[in-house]
Parts: C-alpha cells; sequence; structure tokens
C-alpha cells in the first residue's frame, strides 16, 4: 500500500504528448508574491504562491558526524540539507541515460503515469528500463519505486547512514558487547530473555527519474529521508505541522487540533497508517477553498546534483522537479525502546555510534549495506530482504510496525496481506502443508498475539516464542518465496 501511494501523489505539471519536455532548470524559487486587491495572494498559482516562505531550511556541513546528525536533526524531527553531500559520485557521474540503458535496461521498474486528475491515476508494473527510457522525455511517464540490487552497486550512501545503530546491533548473546551490555543490563533479572531491540532501520533506498517540471501532492511518509539528487533540480517545501496545534489557547487546542487536517484536505492511506495526502490541487491553488494556507509558515530549498536533504518522518512536505531529474532517497525508521531499556537508551546509542570512523569518506556504495535493508526488490514487488527468522526475529519486524508507540491491527494487517500476497496468488503450486500456512488470515495469526486491536511495545516483548511461532513460520515463506531451493528442501514447516 505505501509504494502505490508513493505513485499515486505523483502528478504532471504540464506535458503534451509528443513532444520534448522542457527541461529548463533556472526557475526562480520562493516565489515573488503577485498580490492583487480584491483577489486571495496566489489564487489558482501553485503552492508556495500564497504566502512567503519563513526561511530557508537549515544547512550544515558535508562532514557533519552520523551522531551530531542523528542527535540535532533525527532526535528533533528537524530537516537540514547537505550540499555537496553524494558529489562524485558513480551514479552522479555516469548515470546518463545512455549509460542507464546499455547498462541496466534489462531490468524491470516501476513506472506510474502521472495524471491531472488525481482519480485517473493508473500504475503499470513488469516495465523494462530500456523502455522506460526511450519515452519518458515524450510521454507522461515518470518512475518511482526500489532501487534494484544491481544499480546499488552505484548509488551513494552517506557514511551519516552506514555505520552505527543502521549497521550494528547489541546483543544480550553476542559476545562481542558482552561488557557494555553487563553495565547496561545489571539491574536486570539474569533470567530476562530479550535481545535489545534495534534503535534504527535501513527501510528501503528508492529510485526516481522523470523529464520536465513535475510536482507531489503535500504529503508525509511514516519513515524519515535522505534525499539526493543526482541530475537536474527538486524544489522543496517543507511544512511544520507543529503550527496548526498552537497551545496559546488551551480551550480550543483539542478543535484546531483535530481540524487543520480536514483544512489542508489530508487523508490518510489506510487508519493509522500515518502515510498523508492532501488533495489540493498544487499547481492551481483554490486560495478562496484553502484559506489556511494563505498564513502557513513554510521552509524551503532548492537542491541540485550532489545535494541531499533530510526530512524528518511525519513531517509534511512538497517536491518539484525541473529538468531531468534523477534522484535517490533512503527511507528509514527510529525506533522507541520498550520501557524498561528507556533509561540507558543514551548509552545504547553513543556505544553504536562508536564504530562510527572519524576519518570515513562521506559516502560509500549502497551495495556495501545492502544486506540491512528490510525490503528488497524482485518483478517489480517488495520482498523482505532478510531470510532466515526466529522469534526474536519477529519481535523486531512487529517492532517496525509500531506507529504512535503502539502497533494498532491496521498496520499489520496491510503488512501480512503485502508480505502473502503474491504466495497467495499461487497458492496451487504450493506443497500441502505450506498451502494450509497461508489459509491464515491475518485476523488469525493477531489473534495469537493479542487480545485486542493494539499491542504495546512492552507487550511485543514480553510476548512468548509459543505465540510468535505461526508469525515467524510466515516471514520465512514469504522472504523465501523466490528461492526454489528453500521450498524442496522445506518441506515440513
Amino acid at each position: 500500500m505505501f509504494k502505490l501511494f508513493m505513485c499515486i501523489f505523483i502528478f504532471h505539471y504540464s506535458s503534451q504528448s509528443g513532444f520534448q519536455k522542457d527541461l529548463n532548470v533556472n526557475i526562480p524559487f520562493p516565489p515573488i508574491l503577485n498580490i492583487r486587491d480584491g483577489i486571495p495572494t496566489g489564487h489558482l498559482r501553485p503552492l508556495g504562491w500564497q504566502s512567503r516562505a519563513e526561511a530557508p531550511v537549515a544547512e550544515e556541513p558535508v562532514v557533519i558526524e552520523p551522531e551530531t546528525f542523528w542527535n540535532k536533526y533525527i532526535e528533533k524531527s528537524r530537516p537540514v540539507v547537505l550540499r555537496g553531500l553524494v558529489l562524485g559520485s558513480e551514479a552522479s557521474e555516469q548515470w546518463t541515460d545512455s549509460y542507464l540503458d546499455k547498462k541496466y535496461g534489462h531490468l524491470d521498474i516501476k513506472l506510474a503515469e502521472r495524471k491531472q486528475n488525481f482519480k485517473s491515476y493508473k500504475e503499470k508494473t513488469q516495465f523494462k528500463l530500456s523502455n522506460f527510457l526511450k519515452g519518458y522525455r515524450i510521454e507522461d511517464w515518470y518512475l518511482n519505486g526500489i532501487m534494484p540490487e544491481e544499480m546499488q552497486r552505484e548509488a551513494p550512501i552517506s557514511r551519516m547512514l552506514n555505520c552505527g545503530p543502521f549497521t550494528t546491533f547489541c546483543s544480550l548473546k553476542d559476545k562481542n558487547y558482552e561488557i557494555i551490555i553487563e553495565k547496561l543490563v545489571k539491574n536486570f533479572n539474569k533470567t530476562w530473555n530479550m535481545d535489545i531491540p534495534k534503535i534504527a532501520q535501513l527501510v528501503e533506498p528508492y529510485l526516481w527519474l522523470s523529464a520536465g517540471e513535475t510536482s507531489s501532492l503535500i504529503h508525509s511518509h511514516p519513515e524519515h529521508n535522505l534525499h539526493c539528487v543526482l541530475d537536474g533540480r527538486k524544489d522543496f517545501i517543507l511544512i511544520p505541522s507543529e503550527q496548526f496545534s498552537s497551545q496559546k489557547n488551551p480551550s480550543k487546542h483539542d478543535k484546531k487540533k483535530a481540524s487543520w487536517r480536514k483544512e489542508l484536505d489530508l487523508f490518510e492511506s489506510y487508519n493509522g497508517s500515518n502515510e498523508w495526502y492532501s488533495k489540493i490541487d498544487v499547481d492551481k491553488i483554490n486560495a478562496y477553498k484553502y484559506k489556511i494556507l494563505n498564513s502557513m509558515k513554510w521552509y524551503y530549498s532548492s537542491i541540485r546534483s550532489g545535494d541531499c536533504i533530510y526530512t524528518p518522518a511525519n513531517y509534511l512536505h512538497q517536491v518539484r522537479s525541473h529538468g531531468r531529474s534523477l534522484s535517490s532517497s533512503i527511507y528509514f525508521k527510529t525506533f522507541k525502546l520498550p520501557s524498561k531499556l528507556e533509561e540507558i537508551f543514551g548509552e545504547i546509542k553513543s556505544h553504536l555510534f562508536n564504530s562510527c570512523s572519524k576519518n570515513a569518506p562521506l559516502f560509500e556504495s549502497m551495495a556495501s549495506v545492502q544486506s540491512h535493508f528490510l525490503w528488497t526488490y524482485t518483478h517489480s514487488e517488495r520482498h523482505l530482504k532478510q531470510k532466515d527468522f526466529n522469534e526474536n526475529d519477529a519481535k523486531y519486524y512487529l517492532h517496525y510496525l509500531v506507529k504512535n508507540h503502539s502497533l494498532l491491527y491496521e498496520n499489520f494487517e496491510n503488512f501480512y496481506e503485502e508480505i502473502t500476497g503474491e504466495l497467495k496468488n499461487r497458492l496451487s503450486e504450493l506443497k500441502p502443508l505450506i498451502r494450509q500456512a497461508l489459509s491464515l488470515t491475518a485476523r488469525d495469526i493477531w489473534n495469537e498475539l493479542a487480545d485486542e486491536n493494539i499491542l504495546s511495545l512492552d507487550q511485543i516483548y514480553d510476548l512468548s516464542d509459543s505465540k510468535l511461532e505461526k508469525l515467524t513460520k510466515i516471514l520465512g515463506l514469504a522472504a523465501n518465496f523466490h528461492d526454489l531451493d528453500y521450498f524442496l528442501v522445506n518441506d515440513e514447516l
């Protein structure tokens, strides 16, 4: 569902099929407002013309240390721009259309057709990259999807995301951390059977490619995002949501907090998803209808080749691309620890960041962290990257699904349907025991875990292995679906 909506929010500003698109990147931004008597400022103009920007997004030197980046921006949910962070990478230097066609043209990619009318959206899958490259400068096409693993060998990942809690994890069973763990958990019962949870997870890398001027809806994601432009230019509008829920007038606070999403015409992809999208036409704002935009505070930044911007989870933003726009995103998530471990979070975090080299290059090949991504991409679909699972891994996946400090059944159901969908479409080809396991619904598995439609973080980590047994098996089946040897060997579950 997440990737479906990632495709949906992209639509085109102006494109005439059959003609080469305008690849001009020298567009003034932020705009100079045109104020006319009797007409709301920015009426029928793009987003950004309705009120003046507050200021540029904060910028940091590219030499910022990973732990400083975490403390100053990730923990505080503050966006930041890092100029030239991936400048000189193989992708930014070599990924011309001809190079991509020659080296990666055989790959299947996700193709979205952009439409002015939100409801007329449609999506194509199993589209060869070579065919996309032949037509995207003329047709109303947009590439967005998980970056194939072959391409990750040349794509860059910042040093801020390839060390510390993103690639190193504490474990009670890992002898390398015996001393630090003994110190951290000395006050806990010796029989305590719980690994220290991950505090960060690389979710997936994304690839974006378009031509001409394109624009996204106003939206937010449940994950953090480090977005790096490899070619072209992107203009970002970032909208802090705390401005809409000010507590200056406490008596009206609750009402105001509940109404601002309605005023921005925001809807959630499904209940509890924390993925929000606005139905506002960002290319032609109705300033009479959306009066909230006339006083809205927003921040801006233009990102060019080699530049990166960090957008925190749940942060509203809108993006406009210019020219031949090629970029990569790395989505990642940070986790709240169970209450038993909250008091030692700082020590765990600092210990993990000690693994980061002070003299590391600004970026490395994304392939260096491939094994740490949660999702991979096969046959135009997402699949779990991890292949082997135990009950403790199942707890980590439940932890990953937590939104706003608790896990709702809706979050679990969406995840379960995604990882088992392809398998269930081919049940007749599978062995009886596997078909039997896959006959379990999301509700069947959930009932093994909880008595209600919500699980707290502490409840997740207190689950016994017996309660997690069925989920663990399903995770293994889903992750190994494309491995024929796995299904030949695992005759019994």
